[in-house]
This record gives C-alpha cells, sequence and structure tokens, in this order.
C-alpha cells in the first residue's frame, strides 16, 4: 500500500512540473520534450526546447536545459534577442543556420555543450568561447567557411574534451592553437584543406585518444612524436603516396588508418619501428607491391590490407620480424598467390584472403598440410573446379625468387638477364626427362 502511495506521488509531482513547463514555454514554433541526451559521459533526460527562427518570445526559456535553434535560411540574420529570454541554467546549445558568428551569444556559464553549424563563419576570434562559458566541455563549429584561427581562439576552456572541427576551410593552423587544452580527449580535423600535420600542433594534447585529419590535402604522413599511446589517427581519403613511419619507441598508436590514399608501394622504410596495434590500409586503389622489410623491427597486432585491388605482389617475408603479429587480411586483391612465407616467420594465427583471384596451383600445396595458421579461403575445391583436386597432386621443388640487385630498364631499351638455377633444380629436370624417355618406349 506505502509502495503505491509512493507511486502517485512521483506521478503527481512529475505531473506538477511537466505540464507547466510544455504549455508555458512552447509556442506554436517551438517544441517541447523530456528526452534522454548522451551528455558527455553519461546520458541525462533533459528538457529541451527546439525552435525554428520564426520563435520570437520563448517565455520562461530558464527551465530548458537544452535548446535547438533552427534557422532555414541561410542568408537570414539570427536574432539574438531570442538569449535574453532567461536561459541561465542551460547546459547544451545548438545553433544551426544564420550569417553571424558565436559573438552574438551573450554569456552562460552553466553551458557545458555547444554545437554551432552552417553559419557561415569564417573566423574564430581570440577568447570567444570562454567569453560564452569556461566551462565548455565539447564545441562542435563543422560545416561552417571557418579559415583562420588565431593562436588564442580556444584560449580560456581549458577543460574541453571534445572539439569537432571538420567540413570547413582550415589550411593552416596556429602551431599553438591547441597547446592550452590538456584534457582534449577528440579532435576532429576532417574535411578541411591542411596538408600536413606536425609534432608540434598535438604536443601538449596529452589526454588525447583520438584524432581525424581525414578528408584533406596531406601528400606525405611522417612519424609524429606524440606525447602520450594509445592513440586513434585517422589519415583516410587524402592525397597521401609516401609513408615513412619509422618511430621512436614512444610512439605506440592504437589505430593508424591510412585507407582510401595514393600509395602505390611499400618500401623498407614505411614502418621500421613503428608500434601499433592496429594497421588499416584498405581501399588504396594504386597500391601494387609490398616488399620485403617494410615492417622491420616494428611491432604491430593486426595489418588490413583489404579491398586493394591492385595489390599483386606481397613478398613472401614481408611479414617477418614483426612483434606479436597476430592478424593479417589481404582478402578482396588482386592476389593470385598465397604464400607459405607469410606464416614462416611470424606469430600469425589468422589469415583473410577471401575474395582473391587465387590461381589453383602448386603455390597452393602447403594448404593441403597441416597449417597452424587459421587460413579464410574459399574452399579449394571450390576455388579449383567441382569434381577436380584441389592442387596438382606432384610439385616440382619450390622456386625462391632472390636477387640482391634491381635492374631497372626504361620504356624502349633492353637489359640482360641471367637466371642461375640452384643444383637441385637441375637434378629435378634430369630425373623429368627420364621418365618422359622411359614412357615413350
Amino acid at each position: 500500500m506505502e509502495q503505491v502511495t509512493v507511486l502517485l506521488l512521483i506521478l503527481a509531482l512529475l505531473s506538477i512540473f511537466t505540464t507547466p513547463v510544455v504549455c508555458g514555454v512552447c509556442s506554436a514554433t517551438c517544441n517541447c520534450s523530456m528526452e534522454m541526451v548522451p551528455l558527455l559521459s553519461e546520458s541525462r533526460e533533459l528538457f529541451i526546447l527546439d525552435c525554428t527562427s520564426e520563435a520570437r518570445d520563448v517565455s520562461n526559456a530558464s527551465i530548458a536545459d537544452y535548446f535547438i535553434y533552427t534557422q532555414p535560411d541561410p542568408f537570414a540574420v539570427f536574432d539574438s534577442n531570442i538569449f535574453y529570454g532567461g536561459f541561465n541554467n542551460l547546459k547544451g546549445l545548438q545553433i544551426i543556420g544564420g550569417i553571424q558568428g558565436v559573438a552574438f551569444i551573450p554569456p552562460i556559464i552553466s553551458l557545458r555543450l555547444l554545437d554551432v553549424s552552417r553559419i557561415t563563419l569564417h573566423y574564430l576570434a581570440s577568447y570567444s568561447l570562454a567569453s560564452i562559458s569556461s566551462g565548455l566541455l565539447s564545441v562542435s563549429l563543422t560545416r561552417n567557411q571557418m579559415e583562420f584561427l588565431s593562436e588564442d581562439s580556444l584560449n580560456g576552456v581549458n577543460n574541453l574534451l571534445f572539439l569537432n572541427l571538420s567540413h570547413n576551410h582550415i589550411e593552416t593552423p596556429p602551431v599553438a592553437v591547441f597547446s592550452k587544452l590538456i584534457k582534449l580527449k577528440t579532435l576532429d580535423l576532417s574535411h578541411n584543406y591542411l596538408t600536413s600535420v606536425s609534432s608540434e600542433l598535438v604536443s601538449e594534447l596529452r589526454s588525447l585518444t583520438w584524432l581525424s585529419v581525414s578528408s584533406n590535402r596531406i601528400h606525405n604522413i611522417d612519424f609524429i612524436s606524440f606525447p602520450n599511446s594509445g592513440i586513434q589517427f585517422f589519415a583516410t581519403q587524402n592525397p597521401i603516396d609516401n609513408i615513412t613511419w619509422y618511430a621512436q619507441r614512444e610512439a605506440k598508436l592504437d589505430t593508424l588508418d591510412i585507407s582510401g590514399n595514393l600509395i602505390k608501394v611499400l618500401s623498407s622504410v614505411s614502418f621500421k619501428g613503428a608500434i601499433i596495434e592496429k594497421l588499416i590500409m584498405s581501399d588504396c586503389k594504386h597500391l601494387s607491391a609490398v616488399y620485403s622489410g617494410v615492417y622491420t623491427e616494428s611491432a604491430i597486432k593486426s595489418i588490413n590490407m583489404s579491398s586493394n585491388p591492385k595489390l599483386q605482389f606481397v613478398d613472401s617475408n614481408a611479414f617477418s620480424n614483426v612483434l606479436g603479429l597476430r592478424e593479417v587480411d589481404l582478402s578482396n586483391s588482386g592476389l593470385s598467390v598465397v604464400s607459405q612465407g607469410w606464416t614462416n616467420h611470424s606469430t600469425i594465427e589468422s589469415l583473410y584472403v577471401r575474395g582473391n583471384p587465387l590461381l589453383c596451383d602448386c603455390n597452393l600445396f602447403w594448404l593441403e598440410g597441416s597449417v597452424t595458421v587459421d587460413v579464410d579461403i574459399l574452399p579449394l575445391s571450390d576455388l579449383c573446379g567441382a569434381g577436380s583436386a584441389p592442387v596438382p597432386r606432384h610439385c616440382p621443388p619450390t622456386i625462391i625468387y632472390k636477387s640482391a640487385h634491381l635492374t631497372t630498364v626504361d620504356e624502349g631499351s633492353s637489359a640482360v638477364i641471367r637466371c642461375k638455377v640452384c643444383t637441385y633444380m637441375y637434378l629435378y629436370l634430369y630425373v623429368l626427362i627420364l621418365r618422359q624417355a622411359k614412357l615413350k618406349h
């Protein structure tokens, strides 16, 4: 009985506090609701006031926790008078559309989340965010036309955890612009005009765990000295054609994703000494070869080079001397051979090669024996055709191609190449000739 009484009391209190809020605040151009909102690391039930540009009088606005304002006309000027209805306890503010910057927002000390997008903002002035609230934890300025950041644009918001500057026109941010954000965890600089990323730009971000510079104009990715380990670094969809991520031991990345770039060949210095949990190089439409020594002295647990249609050659020793390598994904590429050498000198547990145009010949013979690696491949019976033997039952000795010299021939020129064959090959050919001679007799 007591539980029923308590429940009725709670319902009565809720009706008292919610009904007047909806009726008293909302007009014909505003919607009100109580919703569970992800407020940074937690979800809380907030009173949301959602208005369009036609809203002029928002009475009793101090009750709102989260205010959303939408200006459908991108050339209209935001009516800043709407803020003077008493947004004293506002925790979240989202403004979409309009042609003014953030200077029109008055100080709101309680504000923690600020999202200002599509307002044709060209420049972020000094202390402009701090003038709104020094307690900001999350700021999104995405999809504006921002070209410049002053060196002290972000000063005064030292508690900032999340910063989204994506989809702007930023080309060269000041080196020290992020230097005061020692608590920042997430930084999104994707879809801008960046041409490089330097160690100085991130040197003070000691709490950083996620950084994206995807879809910029970066041509080279060099080693970046991050101040802490465990960072997920995304540099996808850039015109990157050169990788020199040879690293000092302190550079421990959780993820390095350089998918969708213009890389053609991985050389012997591409990832020398790198320490990466997960390396992703998918959808590189020009990647054709991976030579020996690419990952020398590196520590990488997972390598994903899937969906590279022109990748036709991966050296048999490509994954040698990689500390702790567990998984290699070469699926949906252009490989015709699955080399046993990929698993001979490593700790690989899983190898994914499904979706490659593999040839059914003696190069697959090793898969017929006992294999300690989990190889994800079409059944050999399907690969080689129904009713046929998976691979030839009698294969010649494996031919090892090894040369310390690289011969380069220009178009229209000629070169002489001498091929040295091992003694056991001569013996095999001799036995083969004798067998054919006996068959004729």
